[in-house]
């Protein structure tokens, strides 16, 4: 009995592999592209953000550049030390430390109103004194919240709706 069951044992798991990859179907798009502003297009079926140009241009290009964090929600930063940076990039990709960890995120931009959003992705996963995680998950909330931005000088603000969300000051370091 047991070696009539080590020969048909390989070959039902074979078969059943064979059944399960045959019957795999790859995802497919239900719906056409939409196209909902120029440079950007969103599968209707995945809402895949995707870019299709430089994304950093015309009036955004002057949030190019690293920033470093004073004001969370009009509160100014009582210290410096481990601020949250940003740093924006001419393909749209955003990188920074936020307190605690590093993280990645993507900007989109939408120049027929004017409006940002920061589509958060990877970051680091360590951990830290419990008001720092606190500071940093607070940080990157109000960055996904982020909704439209003002330059003036070396100031930038981030606003998620009507709130001033954070506040930034334009590094001084070589850019």
């Amino acid at each position: 009995m047991l070696h009539s069951a080590r020969k048909t044992l390989p070959g039902l798991c074979w078969g059943l592999l064979a059944v399960a990859t045959a019957s795999y179907a790859a995802p497919t798009a239900t719906g056409p592209a939409v196209d909902t502003e120029p440079g950007v297009v969103v599968d209707a079926a995945q809402e895949n953000i995707l870019p299709t140009e430089n994304v950093v241009s015309g009036d955004f290009a002057g949030l190019l550049g690293s920033w470093t964090l004073v004001a969370v929600d009009g509160i100014r930063a009582e210290s410096q030390d481990n601020a949250a940076t940003l740093q924006v990039m001419p393909d749209g990709t955003v990188a920074g430390f936020s307190g605690v960890n590093r993280y990645r995120a993507r900007l989109k931009t939408a120049p027929l109103t004017g409006r940002i959003s920061f589509i958060l992705g990877a970051s680091t996963m360590m951990a830290g004194p419990t008001d720092a995680m606190a500071a940093e998950r607070i940080f990157l909330e109000r960055l996904g919240a982020v909704s439209t931005f003002t330059i003036n000088g070396a100031t930038l603000r981030l606003y998620a709706g009507d709130n001033k969300a954070l506040t930034f000051l334009r590094d001084s370091g070589p850019q």
